[in-house]
């Protein structure tokens, strides 16, 4: 499926940083042949032109070498905020003047792009404040985010650090949030966890990636795999993932 046959073009911002503490410099860690991050990138560019994918990292000193990737992908880069990813987002929305946006994080580099675009889509023919699906394996899924609607967060929260940010939308009933969940049951796998904060994380995608002997594998590609060899799942299922929320509606 390629994004110049849609008649939207979002862009995709990926929230990265250099701060992580159980994986020093998570993001410039090489997954396969690749830092992290540049292979969430290529991954990304199966669906997006290059110029609608953009790193938002910190004005910190030491996130300005993403700006490298940035430049070797012919991609943009922006830096804002430290701490508050919210006020991060909304400054880049700004600066690219976006109405709505893609989000996801350098903690998952096996996005799937082309779910991406289709929670986009329903985020946009539902009228949507926020969007995203809960029958995707986690690391899979991405975020879409109203601008107008971040805007109303940011002036009523009381915090600066937002880097886990979605609860602000979900747990109040003024924003319209929802769930994409045409999901075949192939990807229904909600067990799986492909998202990377602990080293179990990070050996498993290593492996996952030398058994498929793709340096970008598809979803299915990856499913296959962890299917044949149902065991690999043990390797990250004793951690435990905080601070996520559903919304059910």
């Amino acid at each position: 499926m390629s994004l110049s046959k849609k008649k939207t073009s979002p862009l995709i911002f990926i929230t990265a940083r250099l701060k992580s503490k159980r994986l020093k410099k998570k993001a410039l860690i090489k997954l396969g042949s690749l830092p992290l991050i540049q292979h969430l990138v290529k991954r990304l560019k199966k669906a997006f032109p290059s110029k609608n994918i953009v790193i938002i990292t910190s004005k910190n000193k030491e996130d300005i070498k993403l700006k490298k990737i940035s430049i070797e992908e012919k991609i943009g880069f922006f830096q804002g905020h430290a701490t508050d990813v919210l006020k991060r987002m909304s400054d880049a929305a700004e600066k690219y003047k976006v109405e709505n946006f893609i989000n996801c994080t350098a903690d998952n580099p096996f996005v799937d792009p082309f779910y991406a675009i289709k929670i986009y889509n329903f985020h946009l023919a539902k009228k949507l404040d926020f969007s995203t699906t809960n029958k995707l394996p986690i690391g899979i899924y991405s975020f879409v985010v109203n601008s107008k609607a971040l805007k109303d967060v940011i002036k009523n929260k009381k915090s600066n650090d937002t880097e886990i940010w979605r609860s602000y939308f979900i747990k109040q009933k003024k924003f319209k949030c929802g769930y994409y969940n045409n999901i075949p049951k192939k990807h229904n796998i909600k067990s799986v966890r492909l998202t990377i904060d602990e080293i179990e994380d990070y050996l498993l995608a290593n492996i996952i990636l030398t058994l498929t002997g793709k340096e970008i594998p598809t979803l299915d590609e990856i499913l296959k795999i962890l299917k044949k060899y149902p065991y690999l799942k043990k390797i990250n299922s004793k951690i435990v993932q905080k601070n996520i929320y559903t919304y059910n509606k």
